[in-house]
């Protein structure tokens, strides 16, 4: 898009470059290529409460919850063991 404002071949209204048109088309799609990497969890917004159901976030849920279920086991283990 740069290029193609600073050569001259895109963005012109009535032969004269359309500064007004040009700055808006490059601001949305600098939030549309925001958003598409929040999107695909290149970026992961820790605010707001948008990391909870990123890979990383449910990977650490599931290890968590895996230690309990062996630790719960453990413990029930040793429970019978002491009747």
């Amino acid at each position: 898009m740069i290029y193609d404002f600073a050569s001259g071949f895109d963005y012109l209204s009535n032969g004269k470059s359309n500064y007004a048109y040009f700055i808006l088309n490059l601001i949305l799609s600098i939030i549309i290529s925001f958003f598409g990497c929040v999107y695909n969890e290149f970026l992961i917004l820790f605010c707001f409460g948008l990391e909870r159901d990123t890979y990383n976030q449910i990977s650490q849920r599931s290890f968590t919850e895996q230690e309990l279920n062996t630790l719960n086991n453990v413990m029930d283990q040793d429970e019978d063991d002491i009747i």
